[in-house]
């Protein structure tokens, strides 16, 4: 009677001595709890919802800068060691089922586990998002651009007080500008009044259910067989997204003509079949839709949130963008832009508190890495946070302060050593392929704003902006993002 539990227990208590004191990340530091059982992330991640990296920041604060936050996990908070896990060249760096399960798109790029897997179907989507693309279609941003800016003028001439929500607006022109270029049409996201936004909603929605995900990936495979009105119960805008991803591809394939888009290159006939899988297209474009809007918004809006309340800094920055905007409404060139110091620096410091991409995860396939003396064994998982490095003492002193200057003022070596910790878009062979896209539209549509309109905050918070959730991307604590300004002036000259 008694036999099977006592050897259910005897079985536990063996693998909480192997975890303990046999495991090859035995001699990692870290809480013992962390290092027997995955009861801690999970219920700080899927019960208080997303919320383990706080945890885990103070074990970093206990045990030193490498720590054990799972059995078969190592979190590594050491600026310089970011480039060594995620690696570039031949190095071999996979990642894991669990660390992307969340996503239940198999085939998207960041999804895909094998080092050579990934490396195959990057080099099928590199040409889409290489810088001469991205180069190429800056017309395209420059009209949602211009957009944005006529609805920051109907604002300061309406009755509505000059207020701009800035978070329905950035969104709208991310997602505008992403679906026009992979499928050669956008959805109207910034000509829609009332913003009415499903690729936003959508992403958020997935990233707010990624923990469970990421823990209980059959529910995946429920989901896809479950009934649509259970569909819609558990995920409210995927139905949406799924009609959304009809008439885009409609779109795509009635299109005559014109520029060459995202869904041409995957589609590419000189590609060989299974290079054309339709899994493979279905999930990227998921992931291209969702990818690029919401973190590019984010950290547009927390961004200008920080750059209003500092109106010398703002004139400054209009100063220096007349040097390449001779009038306030003249195109925002977005290759000269990046060659201004003081944007550059205000852009960087945005960068460094953007929302992105937080906790990262690789597998070095065959090489044993050390860092502070701890050996990391091949095969281990070992991961990093963009946010904790981003707010490092080291590199960043004074790191909760949201200024430009640190990037003007520094040393050469100081510079090196801040530009290799600032990782918005990760690094290595893995990092993000869309970051030149993103980085446009901060550029652009940041010089259009400063150059033309005078703002102020407008019944928001430090709270509104505040990150207080890790779910894959930055989210606040509760809703979404919420940032509004009044346009209370127009720059003349």
């Amino acid at each position: 009677m008694w036999t099977i539990p006592i050897l259910a227990v005897g079985l536990l208590l063996l693998r909480c001595i192997y975890r303990l004191y046999l495991h090859p990340l035995s001699k990692i530091p870290g809480p013992k709890l962390a290092a027997v059982t995955r009861l801690p992330e999970f219920y700080h991640d899927v019960i208080r919802g997303g919320k383990y990296l706080w945890q885990v920041e103070k074990m970093h604060k206990k045990y030193g800068p490498v720590v054990r936050i799972n059995p078969n996990q190592v979190h590594v908070n050491e600026p310089t060691f970011y480039a060594e896990m995620c690696a570039s060249g031949g190095r071999k760096r996979d990642k894991t089922l669990e660390s992307v399960g969340g996503f239940g798109l198999s085939e998207a790029l960041p999804s895909i586990v094998d080092h050579d897997h990934h490396g195959r179907r990057r080099k099928q989507l590199n040409p889409a998002f290489s810088k001469k693309a991205i180069v190429d279609i800056l017309p395209l941003v420059q009209q949602k651009v211009d957009l944005v800016a006529e609805h920051f003028k109907a604002a300061y001439c309406g009755d509505n007080g000059g207020v701009v929500d800035l978070d329905a607006e950035f969104t709208g022109l991310a997602a505008d500008t992403v679906t026009q270029y992979t499928f050669g049409k956008d959805l109207g996201f910034l000509r829609d009044n009332k913003f009415n936004n499903i690729i936003t909603s959508s992403m958020r929605e997935m990233t707010n259910q990624f923990h469970l995900i990421r823990f209980f990936p059959w529910l995946v495979v429920l989901l896809q067989h479950l009934p649509a009105i259970c569909i819609r119960w558990l995920r409210p805008n995927s139905v949406g997204i799924n009609a959304l991803q009809d008439r885009l591809h409609q779109i795509s394939e009635t299109k005559i003509g014109g520029s060459r888009t995202v869904i041409d290159i995957l589609n590419d006939p000189s590609l060989p079949a299974e290079a054309r899988a339709p899994e493979f297209i279905r999930d990227n474009v998921n992931i291209i839709l969702g990818a690029a809007s919401d973190p590019t918004s984010g950290t547009l809006l927390i961004g200008l949130y920080h750059l209003v309340q500092r109106p010398q800094l703002w004139l400054k920055l209009r100063d220096e963008l007349r040097g390449v905007m001779p009038s306030p409404t003249s195109p925002a060139p977005w290759l000269e832009l990046e060659q201004l110091p003081l944007l550059k620096a205000v852009v960087n410091e945005m960068l460094r508190f953007s929302p992105g991409t937080i906790r990262i995860a690789r597998v070095p396939v065959s090489e044993t890495l050390v860092c502070h003396g701890h050996v990391i064994p091949p095969g281990s998982i070992v991961s990093s946070s963009a946010r904790l490095i981003h707010m490092h003492p080291d590199p960043f002193p004074d790191p909760e302060s949201f200024d430009p200057h640190r990037w003007l003022d520094a040393s050469p070596e100081k510079l090196i050593k801040m530009s290799q910790a600032l990782i918005p878009f990760s690094r290595g062979n893995r990092s993000c392929i869309g970051h030149y896209l993103a980085t446009a539209q901060i550029y652009m549509l940041l010089a259009a704003i400063v150059r033309q309109f005078d703002l102020e905050l407008y019944n928001t918070s430090a709270k509104d902006v505040e990150f207080a959730r890790d779910c894959v991307v930055a989210r606040p604590e509760r809703g979404d993002w919420s940032v509004k300004v009044r346009v209370v002036g127009i720059a003349m000259h």
